[in-house]
């Protein structure tokens, strides 16, 4: 479940953003990372179900 951690390197690394661009892009990355550990969490949580 290494995909659950990801989101917050990203989020330090946009909080040292040399630009508003660079941060925006930085907070989009940790963004859809969340996102997809969601679907990770979700799917794991339907197939406990099973």
């Amino acid at each position: 479940m290494r995909n659950g951690t990801s989101p917050a390197p990203h989020y330090g690394e946009a909080q040292g953003a040399e630009s508003r661009a660079d941060f925006i892009h930085k907070i989009k990355v940790a963004l859809k990372e969340l996102r997809e550990t969601r679907v990770w969490l979700l799917m794991m949580k339907e197939a406990k179900r099973n």
